[in-house]
């Protein structure tokens, strides 16, 4: 009878392991499951960090500030990088400072030349991207550790803009550059006529195209497969401080008509399609992941407001000099004039 015992049990637990069961007391236990897929939660460090989404104007309740530090003087620059936990910021006469993107706290000083152009800075794949009047610095954000990087002309530097791995640079000299992060390519674009000095540039997603915006008012574009074919869009009274293209490249924004944003269609023959207000001006814009809404700051603050509808959405109050959208999109940071850093996340 006890072998009798014996052998069903030894059935039991082998049919318990190939269903998966757990069978205790019948003489041995089957093999423990796995464990389950934990939730989608981002770590820094060994702490879990929340889940963000990708930041739009359709769902305010969703943007929450996390924080903000003062910084000690005048805004100049900021990016962030949710990926590496860091955001950076400048202030005028200032290296670029490094701070922890969850906490806000001081991360330490990370690079050398203290004339950063006014939106010359960038966090993009793990990496630390500035650009100063007659340098460019690149570090990698784990170690900082600084990286080899293109040397610009000796023609001072007047504006910047990136689309990894291209950086546009607008020289003094009437020369606008185009430098390959990862190469030694470089594109040259030499504008016709006198030099005049480039206020803001605008590089699409794949680097085909290329528009400039300088401080007489004028805003032409290029193809940059054609550097000799220049293309006027448009001419103001007043200089744009703001140019951006959507992910598509079929979408730019511009500021540059008094207290209007225009935005154009470059689907065939470019054309302005659509025109929202704004405050005095404009230093920095940014398209949302979906192309519906754009991110601007400038002598309003920092707001969000439908392409193509009339929605619109304040974040902050305040003379802002620059705006950084994180890669992912998901984060917003910001600096004004007074020194203050702020953070923003979308949450569920």
């Amino acid at each position: 009878m006890s072998r009798k015992r014996t052998t069903l049990a030894t059935a039991l637990v082998t049919l318990g392991a190939m269903l998966g069961l757990s069978l205790n007391g019948c003489g041995a236990a089957a093999p423990k499951a796995s464990e389950p897929t934990p939730p989608n939660v981002e770590s820094a460090g060994k702490s879990a960090q929340p889940v963000a989404l990708a930041i739009d104007g359709a769902h305010p309740e969703r943007i929450k500030l996390r924080w903000q530090e003062e910084i000690g003087g005048r805004g100049v620059a900021v990016a962030v990088e949710r990926k590496s936990a860091r955001v950076a910021a400048v202030v005028e006469g200032s290296p670029v400072k490094l701070y922890d993107f969850w906490s806000g706290k001081s991360a330490g000083v990370s690079a050398t030349c203290t004339d950063v152009l006014r939106g010359g800075v960038y966090l993009l794949q793990g990496r630390l991207i500035v650009v100063c009047s007659d340098r460019l610095e690149q570090y990698r954000v784990a170690g900082m550790k600084e990286l080899p990087s293109p040397s610009l002309a000796e023609s001072r530097a007047t504006a910047a803009t990136l689309s990894w791995p291209w950086l546009a640079v607008g020289h003094h000299d009437g020369v606008i550059r185009i430098y390959n992060l990862q190469s030694e390519e470089r594109v040259e674009i030499a504008v016709p006529g006198p030099p005049i000095d480039v206020k803001s540039l605008a590089l699409s997603k794949d680097g085909s195209t290329l528009a400039v915006a300088w401080v007489q008012g004028s805003i032409w574009w290029w193809k940059v497969a054609e550097p000799e074919v220049p293309h006027p869009l448009t001419r103001y009274e007043s200089e744009s401080d703001a140019l951006t293209f959507d992910s598509t490249g079929h979408w730019l924004a511009e500021e540059g008509e008094k207290a209007l944003t225009s935005v154009w269609s470059f689907e065939g023959e470019p054309s302005r399609r659509y025109q929202r207000k704004h405050g005095a001006w404009i230093k920095r814009m940014h398209f949302t992941r979906d192309g519906k809404w754009l991110l601007r700051g400038g002598s309003h603050g920092v707001d969000l407001v439908e392409v193509a509808g009339e929605h619109s959405l304040s974040l902050t109050a305040g003379l802002v000099e620059d705006v950084g959208l994180d890669p992912d999109h998901t984060s917003v940071a910001a600096v004004d004039r007074k020194g203050r850093l702020s953070l923003w996340m979308s949450r569920p």
